[in-house]
């Protein structure tokens, strides 16, 4: 079916089908039930778990009382983390905002403004998103960290030595994986280069 299909069917607007289908706008469940016969779902559980989705997804998100603060991207950026099923990030210069623990982000944050409220908010806003690593059924989170974020010091000795530990104790964890890239990786091919750059 196309959209205009849809739209002529149900008499509606083309861009209402178009606004659905695009996720601009959150399906209500009046009009998810006058879509799924059309599209001929007729199971009674497939079609309540449908409009449970529906319903949950017009609820407010965590991320939605920081509208004000944050762009739209960051912002989508967000609503995408915190549905992920799978997650891989590398990291050459510093420990990822997932795992970073409050006073790391408080320092690294300190660096780029002297607000203490927006200090505040980005620490709040790292600490909320760490959420994820601790959901019962979370996402498999990989993360592979270049040797110099490990060594890169960030809030002096105390900060790095509680940071170091919470990676170790995240990396037990069966759904979470943290490589680290270390600075020796690339040295066997270096000299391979270098012979023959020589010849």
């Amino acid at each position: 079916m196309t959209q205009r299909d849809v739209a002529i069917a149900l008499d509606w607007s083309p861009s209402k089908v178009i606004r659905i289908e695009t996720g601009a706008v959150i399906i209500s469940t009046s009009d998810l039930m006058a879509l799924l016969p059309h599209y001929g779902i007729t199971d009674r559980k497939r079609i309540d778990t449908l409009v449970e989705v529906a319903r949950a997804s017009r609820k407010q998100a965590w991320w939605d009382e920081f509208r004000p603060y944050f762009n739209q991207q960051f912002l989508t950026f967000l609503g995408y983390e915190a549905s992920t099923i799978r997650l891989r990030a590398f990291q050459a210069l510093l420990i990822p905002g997932l795992l970073q623990t409050r006073d790391y982000a408080d320092a690294i944050l300190r660096s780029g403004t002297e607000d203490p409220d927006r200090i505040a908010l980005g620490v709040e806003i790292r600490s909320k998103r760490t959420q994820i690593l601790d959901l019962k059924n979370g996402p498999e989170l990989f993360f592979v960290l270049d040797e110099a974020a490990l060594h890169r010091w960030v809030g002096g000795p105390e900060v790095m030595r509680e940071q170091l530990l919470r990676l170790e104790e995240l990396d037990q964890r069966p759904n979470i994986s943290i490589q680290v890239v270390p600075f020796t990786a690339f040295r066997s091919e270096e000299r391979r280069v270098g012979k023959e750059c020589r010849s």
